[in-house]
């Protein structure tokens, strides 16, 4: 049975089909799981906000306000500069003039302000993420615990129930 080049198109595509929804489900499964751990503990939360604070605030928000405000103030600064500059010696200067000092104050800012957090970023985030799976770890063991000696207790309640002898 010779499978046509139709059907061999059909059944690869159903073939990545499939392998996407389990991905797909995984990943959302891991989702819910996360939600739940994060639910059950306290510290994993705290922890986890530190880790949002700390990026999102020192490292994000540092950038995204020295790209929008910092640069665009001193951009404006240097145009105003060089129009007055340039009104008073009588030349009329368009190009922006100052734009390499745009280009310098962002390197500076690069390597004075992003690289130093950046490297001091690592090992605190690797000492909260290795918080946050330890205390996982620890929740996933007493759950595993509980869960097994939920069945145990079963499992031997239904034994001694199988032992007691009948009366008849």
């Amino acid at each position: 049975a010779i499978m046509s080049a139709p059907d061999e198109s059909l059944r690869r595509r159903l073939t990545v089909c499939g392998a996407f929804w389990t991905g797909l489900t995984d990943a959302l499964v891991g989702v819910i799981r996360v939600a739940r751990i994060c639910r059950t503990s306290a510290q994993i939360r705290s922890k986890m906000f530190q880790c949002l604070l700390f990026n999102g605030i020192c490292l994000g928000l540092a950038i995204v306000l020295f790209d929008n405000v910092v640069v665009a103030l001193l951009n404006y600064f240097l145009r105003i500069s060089t129009l007055l500059l340039s009104s008073q010696s009588g030349e009329r200067d368009e190009t922006n003039a100052g734009s390499w000092v745009v280009t310098v104050v962002q390197y500076l800012f690069s390597a004075f302000w992003v690289l130093p957090l950046f490297w001091l970023s690592k090992p605190i985030n690797s000492i909260w993420f290795l918080e946050i799976s330890d205390e996982v770890l620890r929740l996933l063991k007493a759950d595993q615990s509980k869960s097994l000696a939920s069945s145990s207790s079963s499992s031997l309640s239904s034994v001694k129930r199988s032992k007691k002898p009948s009366s008849s």
